[in-house]
């Protein structure tokens, strides 16, 4: 099944159901041991938790677990409401009725936004009711498999929603992890998360197993992890668990297993926060997972590695080389050939971090992937329509050629900018951001417009002493598509997790004033490719 957000796909194995969606398992019917942990740990913090905040995951049974305790109100985030509707097609009764029931309110928004707009009440009413907030904010999400998800594992994301706690408040969630061994990926993904966590909140604490339970406040000694306390309100409550039990507890909270864990987060001495603008925790759960196929090959000590400065040298070098290559060669059309390779990479990393700011920005970026996509298109055509009805009438078409090269230079320079901009109005007038979240329809139409208008100038300038028409259009697109290749690869994978997207855009900035000033002395006549 299709909507708007996203795919999903339902799978039964006798009489269990799994929820899907675009390729990431949203609950399991059967999964009762993580429906417990996920909701039960977190509320036995709390002495009387009444206002319960839950992103995610409510229908697979953590909404009926919520509701054994003596809860007020559970405001539940459930983004895409098809969703709820297929559970409803599918599943039995007795997995729907905390879906009716009087003290469950159902919102069908992305859970970032839910936060933001509760957080800018509270900083825009300084007066605001304390009741109105909430004693527990659980995140019941997938690891930050995407950048979608690593919004809600974010420095900004706890920011936000520690605004929309009360002073005791608890924030939970839980990530992969393991019973009794933490591999050096693993232990970099958790001290990562913990420590962006530690940044916002003055306690944290992490119960270990195959899924860690994190916990974040700022009430002093509001969390523990001893586990007769836990024992205690188990019972006041009057809870019948299948696995969250009084023998359970000591045995999952032993003072081995919280001791290991514990140091393994904090051998990690300068770890990396986790910010919207620098998204490293997917990088790091991408390591976590190559870890599991690629045994004794740890990359992610090597490109730990790569910062901006070493790369700044690296491009350097390759311009250098570049400049000996063209005097080596005598031919002066290599500085074109270079600026559509270079143009091509930019214009896909252009792309890339218009859909990755969208998602950490407004959340929800599966509908607009086809309208971003579309309206690059449409750029391409519209520069290509424009230059090839000028292309007879250019005399200079190097001058020409070189104002569009400056063209590329400035335009990453303004997306952080612009995405900054978005940032800080979302956190004081969310509803005014939302509304200008048509500016990523435009801004790849620009991005597509100058990559549309520079093909056909430099096969016109490559083209100006040879008749080799096919040979080097060919050469022209695909180096063009090789450095759309590289910029994919490179953006998403490493650039914009481990340098972060305003870093990125400098980055690619630099490289193309470099291939500017590789253009610029370029002299004529033009010797043809060979």
């Amino acid at each position: 099944l299709d909507s708007i957000y996203g795919n999903i796909v339902v799978l039964k194995v006798a009489e269990e159901y799994s929820f899907y969606e675009n390729g990431l398992l949203i609950f399991s019917t059967g999964d009762i041991l993580t429906q417990e942990e996920s909701v039960h740990y977190s509320l036995l913090q709390h002495p009387k938790p009444k206002k319960v905040l839950l992103i995610g995951g409510g229908i697979g049974g953590a909404l009926e677990q919520i509701l054994k305790h003596d809860i007020e109100k559970v405001d539940y985030i459930e983004l895409d409401p098809l969703i709820i509707k297929t559970a409803k097609t599918f599943l039995p009764e007795n997995y729907l009725w905390p879906l009716e029931n009087r003290l469950v309110n159902i919102e069908h928004t992305d859970g970032r936004l839910f936060v933001k707009k509760k957080a800018s009440r509270v900083i825009g009413h300084g007066s605001w009711v304390i009741d109105e907030r909430y004693d527990e904010v659980i995140i019941n999400l997938p690891d930050p498999y995407t950048a979608m998800l690593n919004r809600f594992y974010s420095l900004e994301f706890f920011k936000e929603v520690k605004r929309i706690l009360k002073p005791d408040g608890i924030i939970s969630f839980g990530l992969s992890s393991s019973e009794n061994y933490i591999n050096p990926e693993q232990q970099v993904y958790l001290s990562c998360i913990y420590n962006t966590l530690k940044k916002v909140f003055w306690d944290v604490k992490v119960f270990p197993g195959d899924y860690a339970i994190f916990f974040g406040s700022d009430m002093p000694k509001r969390l523990t992890t001893n586990p007769d306390i836990l024992i205690e309100r188990l019972k006041e409550r009057n809870l019948k668990l299948q696995f969250v039990t009084e023998h359970y507890l000591p045995f999952k909270l032993s003072d081995t297993r919280i001791r290991y864990i514990e140091e393994s987060i904090n051998a990690i001495h300068t770890p990396k926060l986790n910010t919207d603008l620098k998204p490293i925790g997917y990088f790091y759960h991408s390591a976590l997972w190559m870890s599991q196929f690629l045994k004794g090959k740890n990359f992610l000590k090597y490109l730990e590695r790569i910062d901006f400065l070493k790369l700044v040298i690296a491009i350097l070098i390759l311009f250098l080389s570049a400049i000996i290559i063209q005097k080596f060669k005598k031919d002066r059309n290599i500085p074109v050939v270079i600026s559509i390779g270079t143009t091509g990479l930019s214009e896909m990393l252009f792309q890339v971090v218009v859909l990755i700011s969208f998602q950490f920005i407004y959340g929800y970026v599966y509908y607009k992937l086809s309208i971003i996509l579309t309206s690059f298109m449409i750029g391409l055509v519209l520069g290509g329509l424009f230059i090839n009805r000028l292309l007879e009438n250019i005399e200079d078409e190097m001058s020409l050629y070189l104002k569009t090269q400056i063209s590329i230079v400035l335009y990453p320079l303004i997306l952080p900018i612009i995405f900054l901009g978005l940032i800080l109005l979302g956190e004081k007038q969310p509803e005014l951001a939302q509304r200008l979240e048509v500016s990523f329809t435009f801004l790849p139409i620009i991005a597509g417009f100058i990559g549309g208008f520079q093909f056909p100038l430099a096969n016109k300038i490559c083209l100006k002493d040879s008749k080799e028409v096919g040979r080097i259009t060919g050469l022209l697109y695909g180096v063009d598509l090789f450095g759309a290749c590289l910029g994919g690869l490179l953006s998403g994978i490493i650039l914009i997790p481990i340098l972060g997207i305003v870093q990125t855009c400098i980055l690619v900035a630099i490289l193309n004033l470099l291939v500017l000033i590789l253009l610029y002395p370029t002299p004529s006549p033009r010797t043809p490719l060979r």
